[in-house]
């Protein structure tokens, strides 16, 4: 394998960690927007706890059917036990699908200075070679090689601090939405174990 092929490969691989890093962003906006804007959070307090405990959807099903496993792994379990298995339950599950996939932008702002980094030495090497096959020694040619090759370290942090920013405000809107979720949490529960 050349040299060449191989520092061209590592810029494929950061325009692809670009690209992921920008779906995922996207993708995690939107997805949060909606839990925030389309009232998904409040469904848990808007869901009428039913008599009986006969639910139909939301928030209240998702309660009752973590009583049910309660209920089957430890019958004995008290009323407050049983309120507590279902908030944590359904607690996890929010919290669990909004911070789905923010792994990859993790991923991306670690791996992308190291891969600019890879791609910039492969560069260098490539040039010496180059320049050491073909005997030339002129200080402009050297210069311009070296300065492509630094290309790929520049591209490697710019897509790092890029993504880097995105996860963090990611994160503390996951954070916001999970405090505001366990609060109408606490809600829905209160109302789903008076009826």
């Amino acid at each position: 394998m050349s040299l060449d092929f191989l520092h061209d490969g590592t810029f494929a691989l950061l325009y692809f960690f670009l690209f992921i890093a920008v779906a995922v962003v996207i993708e995690r906006s939107l997805f949060m927007w909606s839990a925030e804007h389309h009232a998904h959070l409040e469904d848990l307090v808007n869901t009428p706890a039913p008599t009986g405990r006969k639910v139909s959807g939301g928030a209240s099903l998702v309660i009752h059917q973590a009583i049910k496993e309660f209920d089957a792994m430890l019958p004995e379990a008290t009323h407050e036990q049983q309120r507590e298995a279902a908030t944590l339950s359904a607690f996890t599950q929010v919290r669990s699908a909004l911070v789905s996939r923010l792994w990859l932008l993790d991923t991306v702002v670690t791996a992308a200075p190291l891969l600019g980094l890879l791609g910039t030495i492969l560069g260098i090497i490539s040039t010496f070679v180059a320049l050491a096959t073909s005997g030339v020694s002129d200080s402009e040619r050297v210069a311009a090689g070296i300065g492509t090759a630094l290309y790929a370290t520049a591209l490697g942090i710019g897509i790092a601090v890029c993504a880097l920013i995105a996860l963090n405000w990611l994160n503390n809107r996951t954070e916001v939405l999970c405090d505001r979720f366990k609060h109408l949490l606490a809600i829905s529960t209160i109302r789903f174990f008076k009826a």
